[in-house]
């Protein structure tokens, strides 16, 4: 069994640790409270919009992030974090807000749909997730929706792991910008079903 099928916690940017390590250790920034949102520059395809998903994928995310001795005994093999970092991380949880569109709004692009509110620490370490998730879970219902309004009425069935073509869709958080590609094959439309193949990866 994947040892993180149930805690994505250690799935992030190594610069993520580091900068709260960072972050953590220096006294101007202890108790910061930021904010940090979360949009995308371009619709998926030349759409006119896309769709949010994703959410319940991030609040489950965050409601269940944790460090184990294991995630614990890792960062401390590979002698970049100081050991009262390690320490804080060994209980932490997250203590933020998120305030977010419901899932399945119509978004546009450099709207805010995601907007974090955290301390600095926190905030840092779960930017790589909430990323992901949003980017993943979005391109799917975008797509998903397109298909569908193609379909006009028609079945549709999805074979989303067997091609894969590039189509990205640019997002961006705070501190970076992050690309997520998704496969998106050609749609085929025969009598009363259509069919389109969908895969995901990170470029």
């Amino acid at each position: 069994m994947n040892k993180y099928a149930d805690n994505p916690s250690m799935m992030m940017d190594l610069y993520e640790m580091t900068m709260s390590n960072g972050y953590f250790l220096d006294p101007d920034q202890q108790g910061t409270k930021v904010a940090f949102d979360v949009f995308y520059r371009r619709n998926p395809d030349g759409g006119g919009f896309a769709i949010f998903a994703g959410l319940e994928q991030i609040v489950d995310y965050l409601t269940n992030m944790h460090f184990d001795e294991a995630d614990i005994a890792y960062l401390r093999s590979l002698g970049l974090y100081d050991s009262r970092f390690l320490d804080w991380l060994s209980t932490f949880h997250f203590t933020g807000d998120v305030y977010a569109f419901p899932e399945g709004t119509i978004i546009y692009p450099n709207e805010p749909v995601i907007t974090v509110v955290a301390d600095i620490v926190e905030a840092q370490l779960v930017e790589t997730e909430i990323l992901t998730q949003f980017n993943h879970q979005s391109l799917i219902a975008t797509k998903a929706q397109r298909v569908v309004r193609a379909a006009g009425g028609r079945l549709v069935s999805d074979f989303g792991a067997l091609i894969n073509e590039q189509a990205t869709i640019d997002t961006a958080g705070d501190q970076n910008d992050t690309q997520v590609g998704m496969g998106v094959a050609p749609v085929t439309i025969s009598g009363d079903t259509i069919t389109s193949a969908v895969s995901a990866d990170m470029i």
